[in-house]
């Protein structure tokens, strides 16, 4: 199912092709950046392709995750396996990653890391105040930066079935 029909905090296995709600949902806001540096879908997987969680043991990593979820130190457990490809397969990115996320976490990201295959990162933030220094840094620098915030499960669903005239 595609994750932007499930929403909420959710979990991602293999190829993105699994996705599973997790229990405990992430609260903050979010700056998303724009690296201006494109990575090929494709060449980042076929990097990272050996390396993926074999299927058989997604629902182990899936019970082992969604249990341990919870507090501030669970954000370490929150990566993105296609980060250290997609910077291989992009070297000129990997600056500008090293900048974005110094800028991140000093303004107080608890998480910062790339999306999917690249190259946007983003930052997770408790507050909004901390968030929009970061974006005001980030912008001053030259890059698009973008503020939001992450909806529970339930909000999500609501928004979305209000969308749908339900």
């Amino acid at each position: 199912m595609p994750y932007f029909l499930l929403g909420g905090t959710a979990l991602g296995l293999a190829r993105g092709d699994e996705v599973y709600p997790l229990r405990r949902q992430i609260q903050g806001r979010v700056v998303l950046v724009d690296a201006g540096f494109p990575v090929s879908t494709a060449a980042v997987f076929r990097r990272l392709d050996a390396s993926l969680t074999p299927r058989e043991n997604s629902n182990s990593i899936f019970y082992f995750v969604s249990s341990d979820l919870e507090g501030k130190h669970a954000l370490r457990l929150l990566t993105n396996d296609l980060e250290q490809a997609a910077l291989e397969e992009a070297p000129a990115l990997k600056e500008r990653a090293e900048r974005i996320r110094g800028v991140l976490i000093q303004a107080g990201a608890g998480l910062a890391a790339l999306t999917g295959s690249g190259s946007t990162y983003f930052g997770l933030f408790d507050e909004a105040a901390p968030a929009l220094r970061a974006r005001k840094i980030l912008v001053a620098a030259g890059f698009r930066a973008l503020l939001a915030r992450t909806v529970s499960l339930d909000q999500y669903r609501r928004v979305w079935s209000q969308s749908l005239g339900r």
